[in-house]
């Protein structure tokens, strides 16, 4: 995957996981979702 689309992926979900929309409880399992997928993605 080329890094240009690893970035615009990365902006987009943490725009999701800032979104203070969201309730609080579902913003941390957002965040939780964010980081297995880039720890388990290799994306950082």
């Amino acid at each position: 995957m080329s890094q240009s689309i690893i970035k615009r992926l990365r902006r987009v979900l943490f725009e999701v996981v800032e979104d203070h929309d969201l309730p609080p409880a579902l913003r941390r399992k957002a965040r939780g979702v964010l980081l297995e997928m880039i720890v388990d993605g290799g994306v950082l």
